[in-house]
């Protein structure tokens, strides 16, 4: 299980972090003075955060992808009244380092009461062609 999740960096404003998150997107962008920086969109089933890498992001670009879950080293800062991260260092995780389930969103509700809500409202449909259909989706 996770230290820290996305809703738990708060905590930790102007503070460095050690922490794995899923990365949702990854850019390199160009900086106003003409150098580049890269910006990186991490995550896990509490949510999502925009991440800056400022330094050495050429040598940790290639390491990672879309998708992949990374180890990273970041400090919390506030930019714009909203939490970042500035990465100092990131790299790739091994999959023995994480659980899966840590980057799926998840609901606290029962999920067998929520689908057989689903099935009631779905039965209390009057049109039955339209019943039809819903149902060889769910089936």
């Amino acid at each position: 299980m996770k230290d820290i999740y996305v809703a738990d960096v708060g905590k930790f404003e102007n503070q460095a972090v050690i922490a794995f998150f899923a990365v949702r997107s990854k850019q390199l962008r160009n900086r106003k003075d003409g150098g580049q920086y890269m910006a990186v969109t991490l995550a896990d089933r509490t949510g999502q955060i925009e991440s800056r890498m400022w330094e050495n992001f050429a040598e940790a670009a290639p390491g990672f992808e879309t998708g992949d879950v990374v180890k990273v080293r970041a400090e919390v800062c506030r930019f714009n009244d909203r939490l970042q991260l500035n990465l100092e260092k990131l790299r790739r995780a091994n999959a023995d380092e994480f659980e899966l389930a840590d980057y799926v969103p998840q609901t606290s509700k029962n999920v067998d009461e929520l689908w057989s809500s689903l099935i009631r409202s779905v039965d209390s449909f009057t049109d039955p062609w339209l019943q039809r259909l819903v149902r060889s989706f769910l089936d």
